[in-house]
């Protein structure tokens, strides 16, 4: 926060999005309030990187109001419950689509390490911060261990169903590497799938502020997603193997790889 006592504005890509961004219709999950532009996206994400570790480190504290009332994500760092997934943890219910319409269930865990965090398309700071990470991270692994890399998957899984369909996903995904992968389900689906990682997410009305815990429907008016900013890391036995939580920067990310390889040589 800076010396004055007042919180940072949020980035201009993200105010500029939300200016450009039509009313909401409420009218089934084509409608993308809030979604930053193609032509805004890419010169963003460089300073993205920047504010992503600031916004998840304070994940808790309320976005000032600059204009009309848009509340911003708030990115969770704590829980509610345990922080970690036991070790040795598998998913027994993960029932999602990819972004080619492909069903992404535990099998596809098997046989690949993977990089799993929750997030939606709109999401202005973390998630294309956190992916520009990822992307670097993975690139560097392929030129120092192919072999690890071949082996290595990054899922994204957006907690936003509504708006976020296949198309979305795809689009959004194919920014950032276009061996990622994303995937959502259906509300139930996802909420299991949060609960086993002793993650939470909820949406936030961004007219009011008010928080939206029922997360089985969308909501009637614009909302923002307050998600989980933890990095979930399973092995190539669909085994829970660490949980790396922010700031997800370069170097942190890097000395995860490190463990993995590590690891990995006994796979």
């Amino acid at each position: 926060m800076p010396e004055s006592g007042r919180a940072r504005p949020r980035p201009m890509c993200y105010r500029r999005a939300m200016r450009q961004a039509p009313p909401s219709s409420g009218r089934g999950p084509a409608h993308r309030p809030g979604r930053i532009p193609r032509a805004l996206l890419r010169p963003c994400l460089a300073g993205l990187l920047a504010l992503a570790a600031g916004t998840a480190a304070g994940a808790d504290a309320p976005a000032p109001s600059t204009g009309p009332a848009i509340a911003a994500p708030r990115h969770r760092g704590t829980h509610d419950g345990p922080v970690t997934p036991r070790p040795g943890l598998t998913v027994p219910s993960l029932h999602l689509e990819d972004q080619f319409g492909r069903p992404f269930t535990q099998t596809r865990l098997r046989g690949r390490w993977t990089l799993l965090f929750l997030g939606y398309t709109h999401c202005p700071d973390y998630c294309p911060a956190t992916l520009l990470t990822l992307d670097r991270a993975a690139r560097e692994l392929g030129r120092r261990d192919s072999a690890l890399a071949e082996r290595l998957q990054v899922v994204f899984v957006s907690v936003d169903p509504f708006r976020d369909t296949r198309g979305a996903l795809a689009d959004y995904i194919a920014h950032f590497n276009p061996t990622f992968l994303a995937a959502t389900g259906a509300p139930a689906d996802l909420k299991r799938l949060a609960l086993q990682l002793s993650a939470n997410y909820s949406y936030t009305d961004t007219a009011s502020g008010r928080a939206i815990h029922d997360v089985r429907r969308r909501p009637a008016d614009d909302y923002a997603v307050n998600h989980d900013a933890g990095l979930f890391v399973f092995d190539a036995r669909a085994h829970f193997f660490e949980r790396l939580d922010p700031p997800l920067d370069g170097a942190r990310v890097e000395a995860l790889l490190a463990r993995i390889q590590k690891r990995a040589g006994g796979d």
